[in-house]
């Protein structure tokens, strides 16, 4: 584990042509940018920084520590390595790196990104925490193991992650994997655009769908993601609202939905709040048989047009359970 002081600054990047699991022997900077020796000012020891190392065909994140004279990098803590363990849960774990010229960069990039924690992941414990890591431009990363990888992206907590641009995750064992999602508390993210709470074993969600159906065409939208769990049973709310293009016409309905795991178990009726639409557009539900990269599965949306009129349609779910 490094006991130096953590450093960081933005638009640092060297190349290396260093091979196998070692420190790295750092070559010089890149074009406009500046050597990590810039950030040892006032430092005449070895300090830490967050870094992310690439080279064809892979990744590696985590804590290294720069030599007193700014010539070697040394990999004290990997988070992760792609392809690989985007997260790595001891100490260890360096990549075999090829031959061929690497990057190094420390990961706020161009002076976008930031990482902060406090000092737990600086003591001796055995089993490696690691430090918050930065992979994307304009993202935040704060505490202990959280990784925020997506342009624009939030992750603030213990081990929380952003995988997905402009996600956020705030609290310990947050995950945020679909873009612009949010979640707070442990629990992950329901979909694209969603807005999770979770609170030990339960979760609120709420995700919002806008698309237009054309005749033969319908609007599809993929909502809630549901963890493949047979004990976990969901009470969803869909709301759903078209309207010809001209405003003139409309068609709004509300529905719930009783999911057991991920089966479908009960259908309610609609409640029909207004209906003008010259032929009555239809919207049907099924779960979706192709898993996300976490194995959940969605509710799958699907509402058609008005005959041959095209339906501008806005479509919310409202999931409670877990």
């Amino acid at each position: 584990m490094p006991t130096s002081p953590l450093r960081i600054g933005p638009r640092i990047q060297e190349t290396t042509t260093t091979t196998g699991t070692g420190a790295l022997t750092l070559a010089g900077a890149t074009d406009q940018h500046f050597p990590f020796s810039a950030i040892q000012v006032g430092f005449s020891t070895a300090i830490s920084v967050p870094y992310v190392l690439t080279w064809t065909g892979g990744v590696e994140w985590g804590l290294g520590e720069i030599s007193a004279d700014g010539t070697t990098l040394s990999r004290a803590i990997v988070s992760g390595v792609y392809p690989g363990n985007w997260r790595n849960g001891a100490p260890g774990g360096q990549a075999n790196l090829p031959a061929g010229t690497k990057t190094v960069s420390l990961v706020v990039l161009d002076g976008l990104s930031l990482v902060a924690t406090g000092g737990a992941y600086t003591t001796d414990d055995p089993t490696g925490d690691v430090p918050p890591t930065c992979v994307q431009n304009s993202s935040v990363a704060l505490g202990i193991g959280a990784l925020s990888d997506g342009d624009g992206a939030v992750a603030a907590g213990y081990q929380a992650w952003v995988g997905a641009p402009y996600g956020v995750a705030i609290g310990a064992l947050a995950y945020a994997t679909h873009p612009f999602s949010r979640v707070i508390g442990s629990g992950g993210s329901m979909g694209d655009s969603s807005l999770t709470v979770g609170f030990e074993e339960t979760l609120f969600g709420e995700q919002l769908g806008a698309g237009q159906a054309v005749s033969g065409t319908p609007f599809t939208a993929d909502f809630a993601w549901l963890m493949q769990n047979p004990d976990a049973l969901w009470w969803i709310d869909l709301t759903a609202i078209g309207a010809n293009v001209a405003r003139t016409q409309f068609r709004a309905i509300r529905r719930s939905l009783l999911v057991q795991g991920t089966t479908l178990q009960v259908t309610g009726s609609d409640t029909v709040l207004v209906s003008t639409l010259a032929t009555v557009p239809t919207v049907t539900c099924t779960i979706g048989a192709s898993p996300d990269g976490n194995g959940n599965l969605p509710l799958h949306v699907s509402a058609s047009s008005s005959g041959a009129t095209a339906v501008d349609w806005r479509i919310s779910a409202t999931v409670r359970g877990g």
